[in-house]
């Protein structure tokens, strides 16, 4: 993929997604962290730190 390709409108798309995701991520009692907290809890600790 080349995003030197894409629209206007298709990058209007990702950089909201991104801020979607972004949102998700950092709410600290959302779904995100839930998931994340259910698996290794070695991974778990090393992607809450990076938030």
């Amino acid at each position: 993929m080349n995003p030197e390709k894409f629209t206007h409108k298709t990058n209007e798309t990702i950089a909201t997604a991104h801020e979607l995701a972004g949102a998700l991520i950092s709410d600290p009692t959302g779904i995100f962290l839930q998931a994340i907290s259910s698996t290794d809890s070695e991974n778990a600790t090393q992607i809450k730190n990076l938030i």
